[in-house]
């Protein structure tokens, strides 16, 4: 029987998630705002919207991708398949700093894994 995610990860990506969908009402916000407002103002608006939503999912991928390859829940070549990049790209994320950055805030170096 498959085992569960563990609750750190899924309470970790939950809140993640919800970032992101703070990030995305943001940027649709300064997007209805295009025709009032500079357009200097309004690109980097959403450059920096667009990039924190950027950062945000990169650093779910980077964490799931380590966790699953790491933790054995899933082989590399699924992990590759499924976040479309080869095996290599997916196994050097395990090691990478947004996964363990990522896996910092999960599980803190002071708390047990």
């Amino acid at each position: 029987m498959a085992e569960p995610a563990a609750d750190e990860v899924r309470a970790w990506v939950t809140t993640r998630l919800d970032l992101i969908t703070q990030q995305l009402r943001r940027a649709r916000t300064i997007g209805k705002t295009a025709d009032e407002t500079d357009a200097a103002v309004w690109l980097l608006g959403s450059v920096q919207a667009c990039s924190e939503i950027e950062n945000a999912a990169r650093d779910i991928v980077h964490l799931l991708t380590s966790y699953a390859i790491r933790d054995q829940v899933t082989s590399a070549t699924s992990v590759a398949r499924a976040s479309g990049v080869t095996v290599a790209a997916a196994t050097a994320r395990v090691g990478g700093r947004a996964a363990a950055r990522a896996s910092r805030e999960v599980w803190p170096p002071s708390s047990p894994r």
